[in-house]
């Protein structure tokens, strides 16, 4: 049996600079991400947070990627470690000795 599989995209840089290679780079690229997210969605529900207002989701996606690095599974519980040891996150970030 023969499969063939084709994905199709649309590209706004011109041909010269996005030849196959570098649009095959791009996908790789974006995928990567995306698969980074799903881990952090499925071990802290990302998706479903509702902040929105200022820096506030940024400060939130750096608190729960630190707290994937770290091992931790349990948003809730990570939360707490840290709130009650600030100083473990930030030698975690390696900002502190």
């Amino acid at each position: 049996m023969t499969r063939a599989i084709a994905e199709l995209g649309v590209a706004t840089a011109p041909p010269e600079t996005a030849d196959a290679a570098a649009l095959a780079r791009c996908t790789r690229d974006h995928w990567a991400i995306e698969a980074q997210h799903f881990v952090r969605d499925a071990t802290f529900d990302e998706d479903a947070c509702r902040a929105r207002i200022g820096s506030l989701p940024r400060a939130l996606a750096t608190f729960r990627s630190l707290a994937h690095l770290a091992g931790w599974t349990d948003n809730a519980a990570a939360q707490g470690h840290y709130r009650n040891h600030p100083a473990d996150a930030l030698r975690e970030l390696g900002l502190a000795g």
